[in-house]
Order: structure tokens, then sequence, then C-alpha cells
């Protein structure tokens, strides 16, 4: 049966139609390589270079897209019938694929992150390196290695896992995150000279914001209702089995927070030397032996 396939072929012979379209290949490859110049000489920011670049290139496939489909086909109108015939086709046999492609789409349009961030999905994290059709790539942290540090390996995502998967945003709505560290003292220590000691080493070693900044990313991210928080560090009091326990919250860079912690703790440490009345609190066991009173017997001679 002919569905008048026939009808959407331009009149003309197959080799001129090959011979133009590879013409219009080479002519969009010669204005990438233009503007990928033009936006090396120009833009110096990476972030905003890599954003650029992507756009460009998005825009050049589709206008190859466009010209050689209406070399081969006749008409917008047959054109559009026939990429109608042929996504129902695809739909059905290239569904990840396509999912992929709606996935993309939604990162452009949403920004559930972007380049640059650092991101959680599925238990991986990374921070993203690149975003394309149909997958992003995470630079891994974590995994055996600790807080939060590279890996060295990369990870490619689908694109539509960020439908089935949640998303964490380490940049978003703010530049930082919440680190604690807790520090248990012995119930003889001096706990209250302790929790002033520690506040004076948040205050060398942590990030804070004014009130202005944090209303800036506030305005940053309209899309979230969220109140503004307080960033300055705070040492919390609580105790347990073993001891007093302090508990130091602050903010940090999440690409500085080994530093940071490595930072206080040492720190504390160096305290912990100068002052002998502050000691750590430490498992242990004490074991007490009662000794038992030997029952003395008294033997009396017998009376004659």
């Amino acid at each position: 049966m002919d569905f008048g396939l026939s009808n959407f072929l331009v009149e003309g012979s197959v080799q001129y139609k090959i011979g133009v379209s590879l013409l219009i290949i080479a002519l969009f490859l010669f204005l990438r390589k233009g503007s990928k110049l033009f936006i090396d000489k120009k833009l110096k920011n990476k972030r905003s270079h890599y954003h650029v670049q992507r756009i460009l290139d998005y825009f050049f496939w589709f206008l190859k897209i466009i010209f050689i489909g209406r070399l081969w086909f006749k008409g917008l109108g047959p054109l559009s019938t026939f990429f109608g015939l042929a996504t129902a086709g695809l739909a059905v046999s290239l569904k990840d694929p396509l999912l992929n492609l709606i996935g993309w789409l939604t990162i452009i349009w949403k920004h559930p992150f972007s380049v640059g961030n650092r991101i959680e999905i599925n238990g991986i994290k990374g921070d993203v390196v690149d975003i394309n059709i149909f997958e992003f790539t995470l630079l891994e942290i974590g995994e055996w290695v600790d807080a939060d540090q590279r890996t060295g390996r990369v990870v490619y995502i689908p694109n539509a896992s960020i439908f089935i998967n949640a998303q964490r945003n380490y940049d978003r709505p703010y530049p930082y995150i919440w680190d604690e560290l807790t520090v248990t003292l012995t119930f003889q220590a001096s706990w209250r000279k302790a929790k002033r000691l520690f506040e004076k080493i948040l205050l060398k070693n942590s990030s804070s914001y004014g009130e202005e900044e944090l209303q800036q990313f506030e305005k940053q991210n309209e899309n979230f209702l969220f109140s503004l928080e307080d960033t300055a560090p705070k040492v919390f009091t609580s105790f347990n089995e073993k001891g007093i326990q302090l508990t130091l919250r602050y903010v940090t860079d999440p690409r500085k927070r080994r530093v940071t912690h490595q930072k206080i703790v040492e720190e504390i440490l160096e305290t912990f030397e100068m002052h002998d009345d502050l000691s750590f609190a430490f498992p242990s066991q004490n074991l007490i032996f009662q000794k038992e009173e030997k029952k003395k017997t008294y033997s009396s001679s017998p009376t004659l």
C-alpha cells in the first residue's frame, strides 16, 4: 500500500541531493569552527563558554536537519507528515532514547541542576561536568574516598533517571552546606570553658554570611519557599553515658568540607594540649572487687 511517501521526494537526481547535503554539512562544520574560535577569544569564564558553545551546537544541528530535510522532501507540510509518522514508529522502538531527550529538555527548562553543580542521584555523588541530549556526566566523589573528595572516575547517567530518582543539589538554594563535629568530654572537664574555646575556633575557621547575602541567595531562588537561617557557627550541649557532648555546627563550602573539618579538629587537639582541665571521654570500664570477710571460728578446750 502506498502511503504517499513517493510524493515526499523532490525532483532531481539522488547524486545532486547527496552533493548538496554534504556541502550543507561542510558549511555548518565551518560555521561551528568559526564560532568556537570567536567564543574562545571573547569568553574567558569556563561556565559561560560551555553554555554558549552548547547552545550553538544544538542550534547548528537544528538548522542542518531543516535544510537537509527540505532538500530531500517536498515542502514543510509533507516534511511534518513524515516526521509525524517517523516519531510514531520511534516512540515504540526507541522509548529510552526519547525519554532521555525529554529528560534533557526538562533539565534545560527547569534547571534542577547545571554544569558545575555538585549533586547526588540514585546514590551516586559528583560534580556535573557535562549535559548532553541523552546523558549527563559526573566527576564522581565519595565511594571509598572520605569527605566527598573526588575518586577520579567519570559516571555517565541517562537523562531519564531524573524522572524516577530524587536529586540532591549541594549548591542550591545556598552555595554552602552545614557540617557538624561532635566532641565528648569527661564529666569532670570544664565544659563551659571548652564551649567558649570551640566557638572561637569555629568563628576563625568556618564561613558565615550576612543577611544581605542571604537575601540575595533568596532572590536567585524565587521558586523555593524557605526562610532565612542564621549561618553563624554554634556549639550545642548535651550528654550521654560517656560524658558531656558538645556538637559543633557550622557552614562550609561543599568542596572544602574536608579541609575545614581538618583545621577545626587540629585546633581542638592543640587546645586540649594547652588546658589540663579539658579531657576527652572514651569508653572505659571500672572493675570493683569486693573482699569477702572470712569468718573466724574459735574453738575452746573442754574444761575438766
